[in-house]
């Protein structure tokens, strides 16, 4: 509801600023690509269609190199007239080994879910709903420290969108921009979901990592948070020096700019918002008393403040409107004088305005009002009072010198935002030393069924079984059913095994590949235990390989090591013992002692799981598969289901007829599972 006024709030000063009609065109633009278009069924129906092609583009990415991930929160879009903060520090930190994931609106820019800007660097958008959870399902499939990164200024986010994120166990890098005020947000009061994020910013000082752009702000934050300084950092605002300095020669300006550069006065510039800080009675004073100048603004009307002043009346004031960032330096080039003329009030005393380093990547005298982010720099020039403003103005007409410039161009280069990303990459290393919590505490359902799903072909599967084979490698293979899968959730030693890097997952239900084909869009078909066993048993024939067998009922055991002297006669069966024997020690080292090729344990889950873990990490090759009620199948105790009951997918129902006893084991996993993904219980 607050969040409505606020938004009604909003509306009613851009009414005051561009009259009703074009407010209410503009309200109506952003209603429809912020909402309307979340319900829109060609967009649902798109992304559908492309599903698998997204998920093959996330697993792409995900196979790059990188440190960490950053999911950029914003309504401003990427592809602005004002390429400012968000879009540098995103562009030189995808520099940095950090994955940044920016959020786009179809009112900025046109993309279809996802799309590469750069290395390590994509715009997403988040309009259609099913695409917004596929991506936090894969995301959350990666072991990497993950960041929700957005500016105290981000009026629209959502507080509950930042708990969402920090629910799932991604830390808060919070951008701390300006002073947090209604007259910045365009509201008679400060937004609440902006008050109620600042807080949390404050109050939890172990899971956010906080960027100050100004000193006051840095004092502000430390002070709030009990003198404490951890997790605070300076990070001004920066240049990209290339884009100002490197200029085309050849470049054709408006006819408006061109009558004014052909007038051959000076020209006093300025760019930026143009806003109630902005000090109008100065920019009259200059026009009044410096009559053979022009003075040239720059930028977008923020509020109504501009259309009060009435500028128009001074025939050597020219506003030409906002300018795109890549035509800013031609304009901005031409300026003889750059001025800050800001108002000293709270807002300005905490902004470290954009601008400054940009002029003097120029090589342009800066004139600013006395900001105290403007002091510490030496090539600005303070005027504290209008007077003195103006005098400054006229001792840069006159010319600054060399050494002006260069301590201009060393100030610059010092504040790249090259330079600046570093220091925050600098930062979130100590933050990530210092916080062995950023990586995930629970493993969710989705991050192993997207283990399964990155591992399940087939092809893949049996590749991996031969080269082990071959190569005498190490393999631990578990094959997943919903058995395995919710067991894994329960059990946090279990969870370990079957989320090691090194231990390869089988799809081995037909309830698990409906799970991947829910959640992952793509049909994967089962590879159940029993085709696995068989296929190795082929294979380690063709190798004269050697097997131990463990588990079972003595009879199956010894009727399966009867199968294998039959039916697999290159095959060595080096050792064999039955799951009822008193100490699984003693088996575990006689299987360490043997160092078998194969090793089959049939003990059912999560015993075998449990037992091979303990004896692969003590052996430096070798195969190890649990296999559960395999052996009683290929050891000629039971029947497998007919043929046509497997291809339809019903072997399951094959199996409980064979021993209605199952059917409380199948509820308590099979359906409970198939429900949970059904109603999306996989986060």
């Amino acid at each position: 509801m607050k969040n409505i006024l606020n938004m009604f709030q909003k509306f009613v000063n851009k009414v005051k600023r561009d009259g009703i009609i074009k407010a209410t065109k503009k309200a109506f633009i952003k209603i429809y690509y912020d909402y309307l278009i979340k319900l829109s069924i060609i967009n649902i129906i798109k992304f559908r269609k492309n599903k698998g092609n997204i998920i093959d583009k996330f697993d792409s990415i995900f196979s790059g190199d990188f440190d960490r991930i950053i999911v950029w929160r914003s309504s401003i879009g990427w592809s602005i007239p004002l390429f400012q903060r968000p879009q540098q520090l995103a562009l030189e930190l995808s520099k940095e080994k950090t994955l940044v994931f920016f959020e786009v609106t179809r009112l900025t820019d046109k993309i279809d879910f996802l799309s590469k800007k750069d290395n390590n660097l994509y715009l997403v958008d988040f309009s259609c709903k099913e695409f917004a959870s596929l991506f936090h399902s894969m995301l959350n499939n990666t072991d990497k420290p993950k960041y929700l990164f957005t500016a105290s200024t981000c009026w629209d986010l959502s507080d509950k969108v930042v708990m969402s994120y920090v629910s799932k166990g991604y830390k808060f890098i919070y951008d701390y921009l300006d002073e947090l005020s209604p007259e910045l947000a365009g509201t008679d009061k400060l937004p609440f979901n902006v008050e109620t994020i600042h807080n949390y910013v404050i109050n939890n000082p172990e899971d956010t990592f906080v960027i100050c752009t100004a000193d006051t702000l840095l004092k502000d934050m430390i002070q709030k948070r009990n003198n404490s300084k951890k997790n605070i950092i300076y990070a001004s605002n920066g240049v990209d020096y290339n884009h100002f300095t490197k200029l085309e020669k050849d470049y054709s300006f408006s006819k408006e700019y061109k009558r004014i550069l052909d007038n051959k006065k000076p020209i006093i510039g300025y760019y930026g918002a143009l806003a109630s800080w902005f000090d109008y009675d100065l920019i009259k004073y200059i026009a009044e008393n410096k009559t053979d100048a022009n003075i040239v603004l720059i930028g977008a009307k923020y509020d109504t403040s501009f259309d009060k002043e009435n500028l128009s009346k001074y025939k050597n004031i020219h506003y030409l409107g906002p300018i795109d960032y890549k035509d800013l330096p031609y304009y901005a080039s031409k300026f003889n004088v750059c001025i800050l003329p800001f108002k000293i009030n709270d807002i300005t005393k905490s902004t470290n305005p954009i601008k400054v380093f940009e002029y003097m990547a120029l090589s342009k005298p800066v004139v600013s009002t006395d900001l105290n982010e403007c002091r510490k720099y030496k090539p600005i020039l303070i005027g504290k009072t209008y007077a003195q403003f103006l005098e400054k103005i006229e001792e840069s007409l006159e010319g600054l010198g060399k050494e002006y410039k260069e301590n201009e161009k060393e100030v610059a280069l010092n504040n790249t935002w090259n330079s600046k990303a570093k220091e925050i990459i600098q930062g979130l290393e100590k933050f990530e030393q210092d916080s062995p919590h950023l990586l995930p505490k629970n493993i969710t359902m989705a991050r192993i069924l997207y283990k399964l799903y990155s591992q399940s072909n087939k092809y893949n599967v049996n590749n991996k079984i031969e080269q082990t084979l071959d190569n005498k490698e190490k393999l631990f293979l578990i094959t997943m059913n919903s058995e395995t899968c919710m067991y894994a959730m329960k059990d946090e030693i279990y969870q370990n095994i079957v989320m090691d890097d090194e231990v390869l997952l089988v799809p081995d239900s037909i309830s698990i590949s409906y799970a991947l084909k829910k959640i992952f869009g793509r049909k994967i078909k089962r590879y159940p235990g029993i085709e696995v066993l068989s296929y190795t048993l082929e294979k380690l024939n063709e190798k004269c390989g050697t097997i131990y067998l463990f588990g079972a009922t003595k009879k199956v055991n010894k009727d399966m090591v009867h199968v294998i002297k039959k039916e697999y006669k290159n095959i060595k069966v080096i050792g064999s013992c039955d799951g009822y024997v008193d100490n699984y020690d003693l088996v575990k080292d006689e299987i360490v002692s043997l160092k078998p090729d194969l090793t089959v344990v049939a003990l059912g889950v999560p015993t075998q799981e449990l037992f091979i873990n303990d004896i692969y990490k003590r052996l430096n090759k070798g195969m190890f598969i649990g296999v559960g009620g395999s052996l009683d199948v290929l050891s000629g105790n039971k029947k497998r289901a007919p043929l046509f009951m497997r291809r339809i997918n019903l072997e399951w129902l094959y199996r409980i007829l064979k021993d209605p006893k199952r059917i409380r084991r199948f509820y308590d996993n099979n359906i409970k599972f198939v429900n949970d993904v059904r109603k999306g219980k996989t986060k």
